[in-house]
């Protein structure tokens, strides 16, 4: 609820646990401006029609980014401001009847990523496997905001670059590893198998990737993944994975 000329904000402890984060016990009685300064844009325009109006609004799993996480979050919601009225009837607040949708948009978008996965038709060789699903995460920039294949090629010890996303043309991140070694990154990822995470793209590699669909952020972690066929434990090639910057990397 969000109560008098300041907007004044009490909320229940459902509301406190599952919308307001690490903005609890500070947001407690303080102005709805000052609570949710980073999405006022999005809501402001809507609280002032309930309290000139006094007519209600709905919005279904609406995308904001709140700062309740201790970084920028991408998250969804579906609410209704209604008016509140003093004893005179005038409208003198709004109540927020709000449960968020978060974890049901992004599980849908996850399933979806895995099914069109899962749907890839029957590849001639490996090149071209990944090339189709390097294909199917393009479409999916929302989940992953950018990728790339090797595969290594055997004989020269080198890897290839078979398809990428996301990556501005000619940008380093395209420049392959040529050389066996254990301190790069790539070649490290393919001789032990162990994925790695890295992190600071945006210093490293200044100006080489597209913008998100999602926001202004960039994806400045990646994760490194060991590419293996059913038929041999030794990883074949890597897979590199941008990370969405507005969501903590968990299972």
């Amino acid at each position: 609820m969000a109560w008098g000329p300041e907007l004044t904000m009490f909320y229940n402890d459902a509301y406190r646990r599952d919308t307001l984060g690490v903005k609890h016990p500070w947001a407690f009685g303080r102005p709805a401006r000052q609570v949710w300064a980073e999405i006022w844009s999005d809501i402001g325009p809507r609280i002032e029609s309930v309290l000139a109006t006094g007519v209600a609004t709905w919005d279904e799993r609406l995308l904001l980014f709140l700062e309740r996480s201790g970084y920028i979050e991408e998250t969804y919601h579906t609410f209704s401001y209604s008016p509140l009225r003093d004893d005179d009837g005038e409208v003198a607040g709004m109540l927020c009847v709000v449960s968020e949708d978060t974890e049901r948009v992004l599980s849908e978008r996850r399933l979806q990523v895995l099914r069109e996965l899962g749907e890839i038709p029957t590849a001639a060789d490996a090149g071209q496997a990944c090339l189709r699903a390097i294909e199917t995460l393009e479409r999916h920039r929302e989940a992953v905001p950018f990728a790339l294949a090797y595969l290594r090629e055997p004989v020269e010890q080198t890897l290839r670059l078979v398809g990428h996303m996301g990556v501005l043309p000619g940008s380093p991140l395209t420049t392959v590893d040529v050389a066996l070694s254990p301190d790069r990154p790539l070649w490290r990822v393919c001789l032990t198998g162990q994925a790695e995470r890295r992190d600071n793209l945006t210093g490293s590699f200044p100006n080489s990737l597209l913008p998100g669909r999602l926001g202004p952020a960039p994806a400045d972690e990646c994760l490194l993944l060991p590419l293996r066929m059913a038929t041999s434990p030794e990883p074949l090639g890597v897979l590199v994975i941008g990370m969405n910057p507005y969501r903590n990397l968990d299972e």
